[in-house]
């Protein structure tokens, strides 16, 4: 089974083996055998509910009451994920009927069987992952402990400043556009004031231009550096020839 990417749980207070494909995110919730949420987590992944479409609705509706239990559901970096579990669990076929009276949905009361459980798994899926942020706020925590008895501090990274790792601009290049032009600057090291806008402007010419003299003047040496060689093998032909 093993090998076939399957792994096999025992629920002690079912007293019942389930055959469950392996998950690394789904693992992560199941871990505890004894857990509710880890023996509904593994009941809907077992083998045994392929094709059962009341059985997942029960568990999804079990799943989903513990999900909104979490209080952090609104805060902003969990109402996106939230608000799609609840759009699932309360229109397509989870929690009321909507095949029929005034609950009644077209889209969702055509819905074949194969596509109602197709939905079921997306909203499982959904819900894997509201469970493993809850989760991790306490990882985060812990870890967090951990790096204050080590006395290193950890910084967060935010959305703006990941951006800009991504597109490749560096924090030099975010603070040089952030500075007002016109403005005074202090002086330099050398107790020099920096060049004003129109001499920076000159600089990469005269740059250019140096770099350019540069060459000239190699490529002039080689020149002669080939004609004196020329000039020496013809004297050694006729000296040493005669």
């Amino acid at each position: 089974l093993r090998r076939l990417g399957y792994e096999v749980k025992y629920i002690p207070e079912k007293e019942f083996i389930y055959i469950v494909p392996r998950d690394a995110a789904a693992e992560a919730v199941s871990a505890d055998e004894t857990d509710p949420v880890s023996q509904a987590v593994t009941e809907y992944r077992s083998t045994s509910f392929a094709g059962n479409l009341a059985g997942k609705r029960k568990i999804l509706a079990e799943l989903g009451k513990t999900i909104e239990s979490y209080p952090d559901n609104l805060k902003s970096e969990h109402a996106v994920l939230f608000s799609r579990i609840e759009f699932m669990l309360n229109h397509v076929q989870i929690r009321h009927d909507q095949s029929e009276g005034d609950d009644r949905i077209e889209r969702v009361a055509l819905m074949s069987a194969d596509e109602l459980e197709h939905w079921y798994d997306e909203t499982y899926r959904l819900i894997l992952l509201r469970i493993l942020e809850h989760q991790s706020e306490d990882r985060i925590r812990d870890i967090d402990e951990l790096a204050g008895e080590c006395g290193i501090g950890i910084e967060t990274i935010s959305e703006e400043e990941m951006a800009d790792l991504l597109n490749g601009r560096l924090p030099e290049e975010e603070d040089a556009e952030e500075k007002p032009e016109g403005k005074e600057k202090d002086s330099g090291a050398d107790g020099h004031l920096p060049e004003s806008g129109e001499e920076q402007e000159k600089k990469p010419a005269e740059v250019r231009s140096g770099s350019s003299g540069s060459a000239k003047r190699i490529i002039i040496a080689v020149l002669v550096a080939d004609i004196l060689f020329v000039l020496f093998v013809l004297c050694w032909i006729l000296f040493v020839g005669v």
